[in-house]
C-alpha cells in the first residue's frame, strides 16, 4: 500500500463496553469540524464481507462452527474489507472510524477460547491479511465484566443478553484480559469506559485531534 493520506481509527472492547456510542460521537464530532469521515464495521463494510458477517452472526443452523473456520471467516471478511474499501479510503484524505479490527480476533478467538486455537497462528493469519493496513489508533473501551453485564441486561435486547449469558463469566474475563495484554503490543489507547459518556467522548476527541495534528493532516471538506 502506498503512503496513506487517510487516518484509520478503530474502536474495541468487550460487549457492553460502550464502544458503539463513542464511535458515533467521534464520527459526528469530526464531521461537524469539517473532516471527511467514513464509518465501517468488522466483519462487514463491503458486499462480500457483509455476507460473511451473516454466516458468522445470524446463520440458522444447529451445526457448530469449527473454531479455525471461524478465525478464517473473520479474516476473510477483514481481507475483503481492506481490499475493496479500506485501501481505497486510505489513499484519500478521509478519517475511517471503524467498529472492531484484528484485535477482536486475538481477544475473542485467541484468549476467549482459552488455547483452543494457537494464539501465534491467529497472529500469523491476521498479519498476512492486514499487511500494512494497520489502524493508526485503536481505542480500547475497558469496563468490568459486572458493568458490561449490567448494561447489556439494561438494554433489554434479549439476543444480546442471551448471547452474553451463554458464554459465561470466565469467557468474558479471558477476553477482557486478552485485550489488556495485547494492548501493550499495538497502538492502543485504553479508555476507562465506566465514566460519563461526555467525559469519555471529550478524551477520545482530544487524542484523535492530537493524532491528526501529528500527521499534518489536512483532510477537511472543501
Amino acid at each position: 500500500m502506498k503512503k496513506r493520506k487517510g487516518i484509520y481509527i478503530a474502536f474495541e472492547g468487550i460487549d457492553g463496553s460502550g464502544k458503539t456510542v463513542q464511535e458515533e460521537i467521534l464520527a459526528k464530532s469530526l464531521t461537524s469540524m469539517g473532516y471527511r469521515v467514513d464509518m465501517a464495521r468488522e466483519p462487514g463494510s463491503s458486499a462480500i464481507a457483509e455476507e460473511i458477517r451473516f454466516l458468522l452472526k445470524k446463520r440458522e443452523t444447529e451445526e457448530v462452527m469449527d473454531p479455525i473456520t471461524q478465525v478464517l471467516l473473520f479474516n476473510a471478511a477483514r481481507r475483503q474489507f481492506i481490499a475493496s474499501r479500506l485501501s481505497l479510503l486510505l489513499k484519500e484524505e478521509t478519517i475511517i472510524v471503524a467498529s472492531r479490527c484484528f484485535l477482536s480476533t486475538l481477544a475473542y478467538q485467541g484468549y476467549g477460547e482459552n488455547g483452543l486455537i494457537s494464539l501465534n497462528l491467529i497472529k500469523i493469519i491476521c498479519g498476512l491479511v492486514i499487511g500494512s493496513a494497520m489502524p493508526d489508533k485503536i481505542f480500547l473501551m475497558d469496563v468490568s465484566i459486572k458493568e458490561a453485564k449490567r448494561r447489556i441486561l439494561a438494554s433489554r435486547d434479549k439476543s444480546k443478553s442471551d448471547r452474553f449469558e451463554s458464554r459465561g463469566k470466565t469467557y468474558h474475563r479471558l477476553v477482557r484480559e486478552g485485550y489488556l495484554i495485547e494492548a501493550s503490543n499495538y497502538s492502543v489507547e485504553i479508555i476507562n469506559g465506566e465514566r460519563p459518556v461526555k467525559v469519555i467522548a471529550a478524551e477520545i476527541l482530544k487524542k484523535t485531534l492530537e493524532l491528526i495534528r501529528s500527521r499534518n493532516y489536512s483532510g477537511r471538506r472543501k
